[in-house]
């Protein structure tokens, strides 16, 4: 799961392993993909080290015993951080892009519509009427049994 939240279910675990004492600590592979918000990120840090355990980034190799160590890692925080937000804005103006282009963005075509191959969507021809029925009776008040009746 994303880093951008600190409620992972993978994560979860490995905290609740660790503040039990059932783990000497956690390692990551890079601090990037522990988190990618500085607060949350030292929130769960601080909770790793109060359980007297180790948190340690394999390719970052910075020594939280030592001052130095503990600010490259709020300083690799913050990286990761403005990491994250640059994607997320990138991310956001492709999908305006895209929809300004009539792009449907999801690998799902909703039902009633179909695919064309400029990835726009058009109303299918059989599903399309049985659609429009459906919502022109749920709008005149019939109930959810009767229409998936």
């Amino acid at each position: 799961m994303s880093g951008a939240t600190v409620d992972r279910p993978v994560l979860n675990e490995a905290m609740r392993r660790v503040e039990e004492g059932e783990s000497g600590g956690i390692v990551v592979y890079d601090v990037k993909r522990f988190g990618r918000t500085l607060i949350d990120s030292l929130g769960l840090i601080k909770r790793i080290t109060e359980a007297g355990a180790t948190f340690a980034s394999v390719q970052d190799g910075f020594d939280l015993s030592t001052q130095g160590g503990r600010l490259a890692m709020r300083m690799m925080l913050v990286l990761a951080e403005d990491e994250l937000e640059r994607i997320t804005a990138n991310w956001d103006e492709a999908r305006r892009r895209a929809v300004e282009r009539g792009v449907h963005l999801t690998a799902t075509v909703p039902f009633g519509y179909r695919r064309r191959d400029d990835n726009g969507l058009e109303p299918d021809p059989v599903n399309a009427p049985v659609l429009t029925e459906l919502f022109e009776r749920r709008a005149n008040g019939e109930g959810w049994s009767d229409l998936s009746r």
